[in-house]
């Protein structure tokens, strides 16, 4: 069966209305109509989202429709009708509470401490399904991810690709500081499926070859892992912290050569500054960053093992080979109802 994209819009707003009619709770719900602007060309972008709530749990459902010319580049699909593409790019179930967290669905997510441009995990590729595992133990929080990425063809097959991740935050001096140490990994195949060594809350992902359980097509090998280091230390009380509020760092080892030969290291890593001023009366919120990665960083020889998602960097949206500066500003100009952003990279 085959649903014309510009009846989309009518059947979302009749499952709403429907759901607003029979359930027993408050539904706020919300839809939007922008016209997005480039440098090059314009495009429409038409959202609707509805948010279910009771207690600790939550269901948050959101389509987005764009032109279809901007439609790769922006939601990572080749599907069009009528000129238009659309996709969910947020649909998921959750649970929370001060100590668990469960997450079935698919959102943008992002790991590392750059709230623009993560090195680690960015949140800009186009949104995938996943599920996350949270559970805080004092000043430790300790994080499982297991998701399905964009599948690819390779000579006519489909090669399916799974995405999985370890993260352990701890907060120390009155949370003051913050450090993460994690792994995440890709691993591909056809017909492949959800790896359970991948799963495991405690184990690292190397020793799944150490088992002989990673796998090898053709003498390429389909297991891409990452090691990622990232903090930040909040400066409030420092003699300066009227100008800088917080200092950052990412750090991401996606190869490393211990042995002595001609292959390079893959390593990436981030600085960055935090901070607010007073220009002409404005308090403007600002940060800078400085981040360089190696020219193989996020690249693998296994069959669509790189870190990218329906043609989307994973990691920094430059992608590998880089030496960036980057510093970005926002102030309200009216009442917390006209605000300016501006960036430059």
């Amino acid at each position: 069966m085959i649903i014309k994209v510009h009846k989309v819009l009518p059947i979302i707003a009749f499952i709403i209305l429907s759901l607003l009619l029979c359930l027993p709770m408050s539904i706020p719900t919300h839809c939007s109509l922008a016209r997005g602007f480039n440098p090059n060309y314009t495009f429409n972008i038409y959202t609707a989202n509805i948010l279910l709530s009771k207690n600790n749990w939550s269901l948050f459902i959101q389509p987005e429709i764009v032109s279809a010319s901007v439609g790769k580049n922006i939601l990572g699909t080749d599907f069009t009708r009528n000129g238009l593409m659309g996709r969910f790019t947020h649909s998921y179930l959750q649970y929370k509470n001060d100590d668990l967290f469960l997450f079935l669905g698919r959102s943008p997510l992002m790991w590392g401490q750059s709230k623009q441009y993560s090195i680690i995990q960015s949140g800009l590729t186009p949104t995938y399904d996943q599920f996350r595992f949270e559970l805080k133990l004092g000043n430790l929080t300790g994080e499982i991810l297991a998701g399905q990425l964009g599948s690819e063809m390779l000579d006519d097959h489909r090669i399916t690709r799974l995405i999985g991740g370890h993260r352990l935050t701890g907060h120390f001096f009155n949370d003051k500081l913050q450090l993460q140490l994690g792994e995440q990994i890709i691993y591909t195949g056809e017909n492949r499926n959800i790896e359970l060594s991948y799963l495991n809350p405690a184990v690292p992902y190397v020793f799944a070859a150490y088992d002989g359980d990673d796998l090898n097509v053709n003498g390429f090998n389909n297991d891409n892992g990452m090691i990622f280091l990232n903090g930040r230390y909040e400066l409030d009380g420092l003699l300066f912290d009227r100008l800088w509020r917080a200092v950052y760092f990412e750090f991401i080892i996606d190869d490393y050569q211990i042995h002595d030969n001609p292959v390079q290291n893959m390593l990436g890593w981030k600085m960055g500054f935090e901070g607010q001023s007073e220009f002409y009366k404005y308090q403007v919120n600002w940060e800078t960053e400085y981040t360089q990665i190696d020219s193989w960083t996020y690249i693998h020889h296994g069959q669509s093992t790189n870190w990218q998602n329906r043609g989307h960097s994973i990691g920094c949206p430059y992608g590998p080979d880089l030496r960036s500066f980057f510093i970005h500003g926002n102030t309200w100009l009216k009442n917390e109802s006209l605000k300016l952003e501006v960036e430059y990279t």
